[in-house]
């Protein structure tokens, strides 16, 4: 999701940089190009949250590698706490 998702928001934020250039030279057919850039940037974001969503209900995340999540289970018993055991640990 990440590279995707942050490569279409850059997109969209070019094109509002495009609307905001067409608006200060008076230039509408730039601004209508800014908009049409930004809806579509805008779309291709929905898919990939859209997308997201579905990992989600199934249970799976796209993100992190399968042999990864092999070797590193998520298992709240496998959890480290760390306690200072009243300690003060400022001094250290």
């Amino acid at each position: 999701m990440f590279p995707e998702f942050f490569k279409n928001k850059m997109r969209e934020v070019g094109s509002f940089l495009k609307i905001m250039r067409g608006k200060a030279t008076g230039n509408d057919q730039k601004r209508a190009e800014g908009v049409d850039d930004a809806l579509n940037a805008m779309k291709d974001e929905k898919k990939i949250y859209l997308k997201e969503r579905r990992e989600a209900e199934r249970g799976v995340d796209s993100d992190v590698n399968e042999r990864y999540r092999r070797e590193h289970p998520l298992d709240p018993a496998d959890k480290v706490i760390r306690e200072s055991g009243g300690q003060d640990i400022s001094a250290i």
